[in-house]
Parts: structure tokens; C-alpha cells; sequence
């Protein structure tokens, strides 16, 4: 169960139905104080504050506390917010972007950084690929994942869960 301190603001962010707004409001939240600039990520890891689907469904139902609950351990979904140096970097054994036979090196890696997810994307992984140790910005639940496990980006969290 979520701790005390992160229920509320969980409900918070799941009163939004906006995902543009909840990223704002997340973002806010986890980089009160410039939290963010205080943290330094080794190698590959990603921050990612966990997505908290709205608590109302679009028919008007009311989800319980324990659905928004459930979402800081089951959630697919999270708001990128910083990333380690090697992060979504080929490091001989993971390949984010594969250079393509014949592309020049310098246009390999413009194509890289153009799709390369960045603070404030709403990317996606299983949820059994995180740390499970809870951190938690500004009262947000957060997760730490390797950015070899990120699956993708998303403009809507909405679809997926």
C-alpha cells in the first residue's frame, strides 16, 4: 500500500484527466525546491515518476483509493525526469537504435538523438522491470528503471495500462 504521504498526492494528479496537465502538475510536484538538481543518476538509470490514471472513469465512476494505489505498483506508464549519462546509450550489449548498413555516423547519430526519449516524455516498460524501492519527490512516487528496459514513448498515458 502507498504510504500516507503519497496517497493524497496521488489523488491529486488522478483528479486530472488531462495528460498535458498532469505532466505539469507532476512535474511541478517532483521538482518543488529544484528537487531534480539534487539527484545525479549513475550509469543507465532513468527517474520516472509513476502515471496515476484519472480516478474517474469518462462514464463518471468513481475509482477507489486503492485503484490509484495500485497504479504506483502496476503502472506501465511514467513521466520521464532525468536520466544517467549512459542512459539509451549502445553499450555492446543493447542496442537502443541500430545504425543502419551505410548510414554515415553523423546522421546515425542525429536520428538517435531525434527519437531518444528526454525529460517530460511519457515513456512505458513493465512494471516488474523497476526498482521497487520506493522514492518518492515532493511526496510523488517515483520509480529508478535502466533505460534498456523502456519500451517506448507515449503522447497519452491514457492507452495504455
Amino acid at each position: 500500500m502507498a504510504s500516507i504521504s503519497t496517497l493524497p498526492v496521488l489523488n491529486k494528479v488522478a483528479e486530472i484527466h488531462d495528460p498535458e496537465a498532469q505532466k505539469k502538475l507532476i512535474w511541478d510536484i517532483v521538482n518543488q525546491d529544484k528537487l531534480l538538481s539534487k539527484i545525479e543518476l549513475f550509469g543507465s538509470r532513468v527517474l520516472v515518476a509513476i502515471y496515476a490514471r484519472p480516478n474517474k472513469t469518462a462514464g463518471g465512476i468513481y475509482l477507489a483509493n486503492s485503484e490509484t494505489v495500485e497504479d504506483k505498483y502496476q503502472g506501465k506508464v511514467g513521466l520521464l525526469l532525468k536520466s544517467g549519462p549512459d542512459a539509451f546509450k549502445y553499450n555492446g550489449s543493447y542496442a537502443f537504435i541500430a545504425q543502419e548498413e551505410g548510414e554515415e555516423y553523423e546522421a546515425y547519430k542525429r536520428r538517435v538523438k531525434k527519437v531518444t526519449p528526454k525529460a517530460k516524455d511519457w515513456v512505458f516498460a513493465r512494471p516488474a522491470d523497476g526498482d521497487f524501492s520506493e522514492i518518492t519527490l515532493g511526496g510523488y512516487s517515483c520509480r529508478i528503471f535502466d533505460s534498456s528496459v523502456i519500451v517506448g514513448r507515449v503522447k497519452d498515458p491514457r492507452i495504455i495500462y
